[in-house]
């Protein structure tokens, strides 16, 4: 298992924990609210590594603006995982501190609403 880049790791942690990012579920920044990893891609953004563009969808009775960060919304873009030397584009974390602690992706204990404060140390102790 390859380590992540703990620069980064450091980096996303930090802003996990900085309260800029207002916590939402099922799109990487849906309406200025950001998926833990869609807060991944922002510090990407930040450093050149990935575009994003606004994406407005208007249907009758549904209207959403969601950020697309190199064509992807809901799924951290590969580029952004190599960059930060993740292995897959949603990893497993361990969400327990036990020593029999269960792993699960990012994706789904953020999307259950685990908030940043305990994502990021979750992320700080299995990445």
């Amino acid at each position: 298992m390859t380590q992540m880049n703990q620069e980064i790791k450091a980096k996303w942690v930090a802003a996990l924990k900085s309260g800029k990012y207002p916590q939402g579920a099922f799109k990487l920044n849906s309406r200025g609210s950001y998926c833990c990893l869609g807060v991944l891609c922002e510090i990407a953004k930040e450093a050149g590594i990935v575009d994003s563009r606004l994406n407005i969808t208007n249907v009758t009775e549904y209207f959403s603006t969601t950020d697309v960060y190199q064509g992807d919304d809901t799924i951290l873009p590969r580029v952004v995982a190599d960059w930060a030397g993740l292995e897959t584009c949603s990893p497993d974390v361990d969400v327990t501190a036990s020593i029999t602690a269960a792993r699960r992706p990012l994706t789904t204990v953020n999307d259950r609403g685990v908030p940043f404060t305990e994502i990021a140390e979750m992320i700080d102790r299995s990445l």
